[in-house]
C-alpha cells in the first residue's frame, strides 16, 4: 500500500508536468478552444489537459500490475483497453469535431468490452427496494447503459471553469475511503485519478489556463462508471453501483434533468447548448468558482451519503440519505429557476415602466445576466 501511495504522489508530479507540457504545445499548434454563443469563456484557451490525465492515470495503473500492486484480471485488462479507447475518441472529438454517431459507437463499444469481461452487477441493492437478483443479462445491460451514460453525463458537466475536476477528486477520494476500508484492488486506480485531476485543476482554476477537452471529460465519466463494477468484480457487494452514482451526483442530476426536459421540449439533445443547471447559474451572474464551488460542497455531501449508504443500505436511513443529494440539487434546480423567473419578471416591469424597474433593482450591473457574460 505504501507503493500506491507513493505512486499517486509520483502520477501528481508527472500530472503536473504533462498538463504544463500539453499545454504549451496546444499554443504552438493552435489547439485551442475558440469563445462560442454556446461556450462561457471569453478568451481562446487551449485543449487537451485531458490527454495528460489518462496517460497519467493508464500508465501508472498499467505500471501498478506490472510491480503487482494491482492484480491482473479480464476486466482490469478490459478497463485499461477501453479506457485508452474512450480518452483517444475524446482527443479526436477535441480536434476534428465527430458526430455523436461516431461517438456513441465508440463508447457503446467500449462499454461493451468492459461488461464482457465480467464487470457487471447480477444483483443489486436499492434504495427502498432492497435486494434485487437481475442475473447476467439484466445485469449487463444496467452496467452497459450505466458506463455509457456516466461517460456522456460527465462530459456534459464540463462547461466551466474547475467544474470536472473539482467534482473528480471528490468522487475520487470517496472510492479511496471505500477501497480502503474493503481492501479493493481498485485502490489504485481510484488514488490516480484523484492525483491526476488535481494536477490538472492548478491550471483550470479561474482564469483558466487550459481545458481537459473531450479526451478528459469522457475518459473520467467512464473511469468513474468502470469503478463499481471493477470493485464488484472481485468483491460482490450489491451496494456498490449506489454507492457509485451517490459520488457523482450532481453530474447525474444535472445532465439527467436537462436531457429529461430538452426531450419534453423537443429540441435536439445532439445540439450544444447552455442549458445546464450550473450554466444558468453562471449567466444569473455567479462566478465559475463559485458555482464550481457549490457542486463540489453537494458531490461532498454525496460521497458523505454514499459512504452511509454502504454501510445501512437499503434501511430506512440507508434510503434517507441515497435521497438526499439529489434532494438538494433538486433545491438548487428550484433555486435556479424561480431566480430566473424573477429576473424575467424585473425585465418585464421595466418594458412596461423603467421607473418602476429600477425601484426593484433590475438595472443591469457587473454581475448581473445583462451586464456580463458568463
Amino acid at each position: 500500500m505504501v507503493t500506491m501511495f507513493a505512486m499517486m504522489v509520483v502520477g501528481f508530479v508527472c500530472a503536473v508536468s504533462a498538463v504544463s507540457l500539453v499545454r504549451r504545445w496546444a499554443l504552438r499548434r493552435a489547439f485551442l478552444s475558440m469563445p462560442t454563443r454556446r461556450g462561457s469563456h471569453d478568451v481562446p484557451t487551449p485543449l487537451g489537459g485531458g490527454v495528460a490525465i489518462a496517460l497519467v492515470c493508464l500508465g501508472f495503473a498499467g505500471l501498478g500490475v506490472i510491480l503487482g500492486e494491482a492484480r491482473w484480471s479480464l476486466p482490469v485488462a478490459a478497463y485499461l483497453a477501453a479506457g485508452s479507447m474512450i480518452a483517444m475518441m475524446g482527443y479526436l472529438d477535441d480536434r476534428h469535431n465527430l458526430s455523436a454517431r461516431a461517438r456513441l459507437t465508440v463508447q457503446a463499444a467500449c462499454a461493451l468490452a468492459v461488461v464482457s469481461s465480467g464487470a457487471f452487477l447480477p444483483v443489486v441493492e436499492l434504495p427502498a427496494l432492497g435486494v434485487l437478483t437481475l442475473g447476467a443479462v439484466s445485469g449487463a445491460l444496467l452496467a452497459f447503459m450505466w458506463l455509457v451514460w456516466m461517460t456522456n453525463a460527465f462530459n456534459f458537466i464540463d462547461g466551466i471553469d474547475a467544474m470536472s475536476g473539482t467534482q473528480a477528486i471528490v468522487a475520487a477520494s470517496g472510492w479511496i475511503v471505500v477501497f480502503l476500508s474493503t481492501g479493493q484492488d481498485a485502490l489504485l486506480l481510484a488514488l490516480l485519478l484523484a492525483a491526476a485531476s488535481l494536477g490538472f485543476l492548478i491550471y483550470n482554476v479561474t482564469p483558466s489556463l487550459i481545458f481537459m477537452g473531450d479526451a478528459g471529460s469522457t475518459f473520467l465519466g467512464f473511469s468513474f462508471a468502470a469503478l463499481p463494477l471493477l470493485a464488484a468484480a472481485s468483491h460482490h457487494n450489491p451496494r456498490l453501483l449506489v454507492v457509485g452514482v451517490l459520488f457523482v451526483a450532481p453530474a447525474l442530476f444535472d445532465a439527467t434533468v436537462t436531457l429529461l426536459r430538452r426531450m419534453f421540449n423537443h429540441q435536439n439533445i445532439f445540439e450544444g447548448h447552455r442549458t445546464h443547471f450550473y450554466q444558468r447559474l453562471t449567466r444569473l451572474g455567479y462566478s465559475h468558482m463559485r458555482v464550481s464551488g457549490t457542486y463540489g460542497a453537494i458531490s461532498m455531501f454525496g460521497v458523505g451519503c454514499g459512504l452511509f449508504y454502504l454501510a445501512q443500505g437499503a434501511s430506512t436511513l440507508g434510503t434517507i440519505a441515497a435521497l438526499a443529494p439529489f434532494g438538494a440539487m433538486s433545491i438548487l434546480a428550484i433555486g435556479i429557476t424561480a431566480a430566473e423567473r424573477g429576473w424575467r419578471w424585473q425585465m418585464l416591469l421595466g418594458r412596461m415602466n423603467p421607473g418602476r424597474a429600477m425601484l426593484a433593482g433590475s438595472e443591469p450591473d457587473a454581475n448581473s445576466p445583462r451586464g456580463r457574460r458568463a
